[in-house]
């Protein structure tokens, strides 16, 4: 569980997640407050699972870029930007919303599947290095002008 813990979201459900965290055991999860330094965290993963509720969810879906720009394979749900970028098993593993069944068969997918893996790593760094912030404004400012 990553991110800002003292975010209004967060706080919201803090006690609920806790709770939950309390049915696994402890070394199958680590709770961070806050990592400053995001590319050294995504470093230390397998693979990330990012799976927002619906596809408005997400506004815009960051971290979404940023794991594909570290090479590190995706578990997720279409929401906010995932929308125009993401591809099932060629730079992500896409996932129905709240399938929890289904994310663990993407993990799992990525982990026994080292062909997979390097493929997911590959085409999401590709991904990433060819998203553009100036395309998307502009692709926005031609819907809002259109609209």
């Amino acid at each position: 569980v990553g991110g800002d813990i003292n975010s209004t979201a967060v706080l919201d459900y803090e006690k609920e997640i806790k709770a939950l965290l309390k049915q696994l055991p402890e070394h199958n999860y680590r709770t961070i407050a806050f990592e400053p330094d995001m590319p050294a965290a995504y470093q230390l993963m397998n693979v990330c699972v990012h799976t927002p509720i619906d596809e408005h969810s997400e506004a815009f879906g960051q971290v979404y870029i940023e794991a594909l720009a570290a090479g590190i394979p995706l578990v997720a749900t279409c929401s906010g930007i995932a929308n125009d970028i993401l591809i099932h098993k060629q730079n992500a593993w896409l996932v129905k919303y709240k399938d929890s069944g289904a994310i663990a068969e993407g993990i799992k997918a990525i982990l026994s599947d080292k062909q997979l893996q390097q493929t997911l790593q590959q085409k999401g760094k590709e991904t990433a290095k060819d998203f553009s912030l100036e395309k998307m404004i502009t692709k926005l400012n031609h819907l809002y002008e259109t609209a």
